[in-house]
């Protein structure tokens, strides 16, 4: 179980990543409205993306 333990753990480390470039992003647009992260959004949608097509599994038991 240990190997799903730490599947889960590095799941959880990368959403907690995504979610911040996301928020790093929204930063950057809203003190720089002129540059252009159209690129850099559209690789994060892909990770996230990505979490929604492989959902964290349920917890065995």
């Amino acid at each position: 179980m240990a190997k799903q333990d730490d599947l889960n753990n590095l799941v959880g480390r990368i959403d907690t990543a995504v979610a911040g470039i996301r928020s790093d992003i929204e930063a950057i647009k809203a003190e720089h409205p002129e540059v252009d992260l159209s690129a850099l959004e559209a690789r994060v949608a892909g990770l996230e993306g990505l979490d929604a097509e492989y959902p964290a599994a349920p917890p065995q038991e």
